[in-house]
């Protein structure tokens, strides 16, 4: 209680600091946090002077929502600032960003908490890239566990305890494997009596964890803010396990640097590999599988964060290759099954290799388009220095580019490889385990159907089959022949049939998934209404519309009944429907069908309270796919001869994707609306064509050519609009070169950017540049001809 009373002013001087933090208990939490690092701070203490002083500079933007998180941001940046050590307060920064960046999606899965020998692992490595200035040799490093409790009492990090579920312990044997040419053991797990983990965790707030993130994008080693530029300098103290790992990050930071750009994600993560693995990494000249220790060896909490989570942050940090070989390994699959139960060791290992598979996928692509683009001006692109250091620790460019060559890397035998051995595995569990051959079983089927999944969303539809028809036998002798989950599998087999062409047998077993369903009087379950969706638009494939139309209309009843007419759900089968009917011919119907789907989609936009809302990423998602539809109401009015109709919807389609641009938060998710807006403004100028409009299609075209301007303008797609634009605008102008001759030099002008961009897309060999550099010589001979005989007339007269 402050001494004085009321008019003390230390009293005056904390309510300015309440209201520099927006009244937000939180922000005046982490004040305290800063004070609370000294038990004996004074009105003349630096950190009380300064915690005053920034609160008063922040009272403006403080009573304003939208600033409130800049004030916010300083008084975080104020907790390190106030430490007058330059190596320390780096050291604070670096672990307080790094934690909040890797354990971003991981926070929620282990009950928003991490393990706490898992972070202080983590900050070791980080203290041995770095520890101290060269000139401080006799200096030692700040142990982990001091920078731990230090960001607590400074309220960053918040103490929670986990306490895993009770699982079996066990001892292990060690039987000899031959794998890859190396002899190694193979743990066998004996389980034996029951037991209880319990271990100290750590979590963040998310506001904090959003400073963080904001933090994180600063180009400055230790995440220093622009007025602060503290001299870092790389140390050589590094501890002798993390040496090679140490030489690996630090090349990190001194190409972050050399570019004057903020670090990736994947670079963040490169950091938690190293630790978990004890100084791996993908220059260290040795397999990762022999650098994971399991057992004894680690620390409480660590063996379960690291099955759990080590392919993740491999993926993360695009080693595709060593992620490959993890989810192939029989002794981490073994482990990992030990540690979870079979049932979520499957399904983690199965989202694993559905990200592996979709990371390999971006990083292919992203490569081709790498190496296409770098045949014609590497040198120019690149510095020297980056280059010699990029090649020689192999560090990723871009969040999409991997660190290790996936040339060599068979997809399709990675996936069936690592489901085998998973299903080897947990068969082996369930056998040691289970004295009843009916428990074992049916988590061998609900393993076997998982696997399958699996597969089928990472396009192996015949080994999915497999699998799953070996779940749907193992289903039926357990659970008897009418049962949700036997329809489910059955689901899943037509889809993978689907996929292999086998669209009559996928039918068949659509309709026997559906009068299971029936059976179990299931009909409005979740499943039971996607098989009936599926199943109609299989039908409307193989040309049988009225049975298709009847499982539409019976799905999109049965949804209205569940969810209301304003549901995303009921939209999206509306627009199925209306897809099916344009297909059939019926125009009017699927207009109708259309303009339901669209408002019940601008009816959820509006509904701001419902789980869905929040999934689509609020009342913008919505908005976006309006505006899909609109555009695909444009497309059937076309085929219908309603040109203006058409042209009308595509403004309304421009209009709402134009919305989108409000939606900073969520922009990423909406990366296509320039792609839609720039071809329906192209759409919309040839219509005017057809009209007759010649100065609409112009003014049309010459939006098109802004909106290129605007957004990408090194995209392929977004040049070969540009390109069409031109010469759309080029045609346009030289036919009314007799209302007014400015348009033969603007015609020519549109002419020479096309052939550029086609000269840039193509080469100079293609028929299409060639082509247009005919056009272009003819329409500059013409252009002489006629200023010749302009000028003749003029001496004439």
């Amino acid at each position: 209680r402050a001494q004085g009373g009321k008019s003390c002013a230390v009293v005056s001087e904390a309510k300015t600091v309440v209201k520099g933090c927006g009244n937000s208990p939180l922000a005046i939490k982490v004040a305290g946090g800063l004070l609370r690092k000294n038990d004996r701070w004074t009105l003349y203490s630096t950190e009380w002077k300064l915690l005053v002083f920034l609160s008063k500079s922040c009272l403006t933007e403080a009573t304003q929502l939208r600033s409130f998180s800049k004030a916010f941001g300083r008084i975080v940046d104020l907790c390190f600032s106030s430490l007058e050590d330059k190596s320390e307060r780096a050291a604070f920064r670096r672990c307080f960003v790094m934690f909040a960046v890797i354990f971003d999606s991981d926070i929620s899965a282990w009950g928003r908490c991490i393990p706490e020998n898992v972070v202080l692992g983590l900050f070791s490595t980080i203290q041995a890239v770095k520890p101290f200035a060269p000139d401080n040799s006799d200096a030692q490093m700040m142990s982990p566990s001091h920078l731990l409790h230090t960001l607590e009492k400074m309220n960053l990090l918040e103490k929670t305890r986990i306490t895993s579920c009770e699982t079996d312990s066990c001892y292990e044997q060690s039987v000899a494997l031959d794998t890859t040419n190396q002899n190694r053991e193979q743990k066998t797990v004996v389980w034996s009596k029951k037991k209880v983990n319990e271990f100290v965790g750590y979590c963040m707030h998310d506001a904090i964890a959003e400073i963080a993130h904001e933090m994180s994008e600063r180009n400055t080693p230790s995440f220093a803010p622009p007025d602060e530029c503290p001299e870092e300098q790389l140390g050589s103290n590094w501890s002798t396990p993390l040496r090679t790992a140490a030489k690996y990050l630090v090349q990190i930071a001194q190409r972050l640097d050399h570019k004057n750009a903020s670090m990736a994600v994947n670079q963040f993560h490169v950091f938690i590999v190293a630790s978990l693995t004890g100084g791996w990494t993908v220059n260290s000249g040795k397999p990762l599988i022999s650098s994971i220790q399991y057992g004894a060896s680690l620390k409480p909490g660590v063996e379960e964060y690291l099955v759990s989570y080590l392919p993740s942050h491999l993926i993360k940090a695009k080693a595709l290759a060593s992620v490959a070989n993890v989810l192939l390994d029989p002794i981490f699959i073994a482990h990992r099954v030990e540690s979870m139960s079979p049932i979520d060791a499957t399904r983690q290992h199965v989202a694993d290799l559905v990200e592996f598979r979709r990371s390999l996928s971006k990083s292919s692509s992203k490569k081709k388009a790498a190496n296409s683009s770098a045949a014609k001006n590497s040198q120019e692109t690149r510095s020297p220095d980056a280059s010699d250091a990029d090649k020689e620790y192999n560090i990723a460019s871009s969040e999409n580019e991997a660190i290790e060559d996936t040339s060599r890397l068979d997809v399709g035998s990675v996936l069936r490889d690592a489901c085998k051995h998973m299903l080897d595995e947990v068969y082996k569990v369930d056998s040691r385990k289970f004295t009843s051959v009916s428990s074992a079983s049916l988590n061998m089927a609900i393993c076997l159907s998982t696997l399958g999944e699996g597969l089928l969303k990472c396009r192996q539809p015949r080994d999915a089959m497999l699998r799953l028809e070996e779940a749907v036998g193992l289903y039926r002798g357990l659970l008897g022949p009418y049962h949700i989950d036997v329809a489910r599998a059955l689901g899943c087999v037509a889809k993978a049939l689907v996929k292999l062409g086998e669209f009559r047998v996928a039918v068949l077993k659509f309709g026997e998934a559906a009068r299971i369903y029936e059976a179990c009087n299931a009909t409005e379950h979740f499943d039971a209404l996607s098989n009936s969706q599926s199943m109609a638009a299989l039908l409307a494939d193989l040309g049988d519309y009225s049975k298709a139309e009847a499982r539409y209309e019976s799905v999109i009843r049965i949804r209205r009944s569940l969810y209301g007419n304003m549901n995303p759900s009921v939209a999206r089968t509306l627009n199925d429907y209306a897809v099916v009917l344009a297909k059939h011919g019926k125009i009017n119907e699927a207009i109708m069908q259309y303009q339901e789907a669209r408002a019940a989609f601008e009816g959820a936009a509006s509904s701001k309270t419902t789980f869905a809302f929040v999934e689509a990423g609020g009342e913008y998602g919505f908005i976006y796919d309006a505006a899909l539809i609109d555009m695909n109401i444009a497309s059937i009015k076309v085929k219908g001869g309603d040109l203006e109709g058409a042209i009308i919807s595509y403004l309304e389609g421009i209009e709402k994707m134009r919305q989108l641009d409000k939606c900073t938060q969520m922009e990423s998710s909406f990366d296509g609306r320039s792609k839609h807006i720039i071809a329906s403004m192209a759409k919309i100028g040839s219509l005017k064509i057809k009209l007759g409009d010649r100065l609409g299609a112009l003014s049309a075209f010459e939006q098109v050519l802004k909106e290129c301007e605007t957004f990408d303008t090194t995209s392929n797609a977004t040049k070969t609009e540009a390109a069409k634009a031109h010469v759309k605008c080029a045609t346009l102008r030289r036919s009314m070169m007799s209302e007014d001759r400015r348009n033969h030099e603007i015609s020519m002008k549109h002419l020479r950017e096309a052939l550029k961009l086609y000269t840039q897309l193509y080469g100079s060999a293609h028929r299409d540049t060639h082509a247009l550099s005919s056009s272009l010589k003819q329409w500059e001979q013409e252009g002489v001809a006629a200023e010749l005989r302009l000028l003749d007339r003029g001496v004439k007269r």
